[in-house]
């Protein structure tokens, strides 16, 4: 017999109102924007001890506030000048934030180290800038990227260091419909040509881009396109694809490929198989999430009837894509955030018409990739806040925890605007989700049972306790099938009947609000 010990993560699923000081689901959102006064575009950053800082528009400025771990908001700074749009933020794991916003086609940026003043507005690019995104690494390297004039252009700023100056992308039929993503030591820009075909470039930080290279099939429609970069620098890239007859569209399905090695993998439809989608993408929304190896969210938006739209996902577990599933089904033109944590806990929210009430409210679910749900058969955890009036939610920021890091919970914030029945406000909202030790040391003893006409064997599993003094009960998972759970003071779990095969068994340690786990594979001789 050989055993193998991996560590798995399970579902997180928050429901309690407090645990050991830190505030859980459910809590109400605040409200951080001015009182009597619009506001639009809100965006959110957190850092992995939970320090948050926001963007958003309020009456045509830029403005900002920050909010250390536990404490309230500051007070609003206004960053930019009159007449500014698209405002993004991103931070590092030292606190240090930068934003960037547009003002008469030039992309601004600003500045601040964690309880300093924002640096002076910084020009990053000439006048005609069109559209722009911007990414950070783990390291806080920083780049980004903007059309101008149909031109693809991407500027870099390593840690502690200047702007370098504008390089810039051939793209062989224009570009627009960028996104762009950086993790480890890679860069990748996508965008849509105006052949209507998806191109990629991809390089090392500060060093000189690839010639651009188209991912996607000629002469049909491609678009929307969305790609995200881990750690180990794989890339996973993801777009729409429609047959088109003027106006009309069908055959609507999304596609997939990934970057690794050196190469991008053929694309693949990764969408339900059984249906199309028939609208205009121009409506429809598309993210891709990754931070671990081998492990990738891909969440849409679509509509197979004209009527309701979806808001869908799926997985790719390191093997293939999972068959999709479905967050929610609504009939009004469905918004919705996506993150991604260091710990591979996923977070999907969406605006959703509630069919009870009528009201316009928050819909979301948390989950994590490492587990295959098909095969687990295990709920997404979902919750629904918020009060009438809300549209999207505009932005979900997760953490970036290191194995190192002391922290014994993962930030997560989201913001969204709110009508609250005489202005648009901006509402935000802020959980410590809780990292628990798993159980260790899980062993399995084969017990050979000789019955005279049969011979079969049974497997003893023992384990030692986890160390959170949470933990109700274990669960024991054979081969991704759910066996049975026993209290928290019972740490062994026999098997019985098995067969002369390998197998691989997974303990999974829980209480109310979420579980994690340690496994081992097991080979019979």
């Amino acid at each position: 017999m050989k055993i193998n010990i991996f560590i798995v993560y399970l579902f997180l699923a928050v429901f309690f109102s407090e645990l050991m000081g830190i505030e859980i689901w459910p809590k109400p959102p605040l409200t951080i924007s001015t009182s009597n006064v619009n506001a639009d575009s809100p965006q959110i950053a957190v850092d992995p001890i939970g320090n948050q800082v926001a963007i958003w528009i309020e009456d045509d400025f830029i403005v900002s506030k920050t909010c250390d771990f536990g404490m309230s908001w500051g007070p609003i700074d206004y960053l930019s000048a009159k007449g500014s749009t698209s405002p993004q933020v991103v931070i590092d794991s030292n606190s240090k934030a930068t934003t960037a916003w547009v003002n008469e086609g030039i992309i601004f940026s600003s500045e601040k180290n964690w309880g300093g003043k924002w640096s002076s507005p910084e020009p990053l690019t000439e006048r005609g800038a069109s559209e722009y995104k911007i990414a950070i690494d783990q390291l806080g390297n920083i780049v980004i990227a903007w059309i101008e004039s149909g031109a693809l252009l991407v500027k870099t700023k390593a840690v502690d260091s200047e702007w370098s100056p504008i390089a810039s992308i051939v793209s062989p039929s224009g570009a627009r419909n960028l996104d762009i993503a950086i993790g480890a030591d890679l860069v990748v820009v996508v965008w849509e040509g105006r052949d209507q075909a998806i191109y990629s470039s991809n390089g090392l930080f500060e060093k000189k881009w690839s010639d651009p290279l188209k991912i996607s099939d000629e002469n049909i429609l491609t678009c929307n396109p969305a790609v995200a970069v881990n750690v180990s620098s794989e890339a996973f890239l993801a777009w729409f694809r429609f047959d088109q007859n003027g106006e009309n569209f069908s055959n609507g399905n999304v596609q997939a490929a990934i970057y690794s090695d050196g190469l991008w993998t053929l694309p693949q439809d990764i969408s339900n198989p059984n249906s199309s989608i028939i609208v205009d993408p121009q409506r429809l929304q598309l993210a891709v999430k990754s931070y671990s190896s081998d492990l990738a969210i891909v969440a849409w938006t679509s509509s197979y009837d004209g009527s309701y739209y979806n808001v869908e996902w799926t997985v790719f577990n390191g093997r293939d894509w999972e068959i999709p599933y479905l967050l929610l089904s609504n009939p009004l033109p469905t918004q919705f955030a996506l993150g991604v944590d260091s710990q591979n806990y996923a977070y999907l929210v969406s605006n959703y018409l509630d069919p009870d009430d009528g009201i316009l409210k928050l819909y979301g679910g948390l989950f994590n990739l490492k587990i295959n749900r098909e095969i687990a058969d295990l709920p997404i955890y979902p919750w629904l806040f918020s009060s009438k009036g809300n549209s999207c939610c505009n932005n979900i920021s997760t953490s970036v925890i290191s194995e190192q890091s002391p922290v014994i919970s993962s930030p997560v914030s989201m913001v969204w605007k709110n009508y609250d029945g005489n202005f648009i406000v901006i509402e935000q909202l802020q959980v410590m989700i809780p990292i628990l030790d798993p159980p260790t040391d899980l062993k399995v003893e084969t017990i050979p049972q000789d019955y005279g006409v049969f011979f079969q064997y049974n497997n003893k599993l023992t384990w030692s306790p986890s160390s959170s003094d949470l933990v109700t009960a274990y669960a024991i998972f054979r081969n991704g099938i759910y066996l049975g759970k026993v209290p928290n003071t019972t740490l062994f779990y026999i098997d019985l009947n098995r067969d002369n095969m390998s197998n691989t068994y997974t303990i999974f340690s829980f209480c109310e609000y979420g579980f994690t786990s340690v496994g081992a594979e097991i080979h019979f001789p």
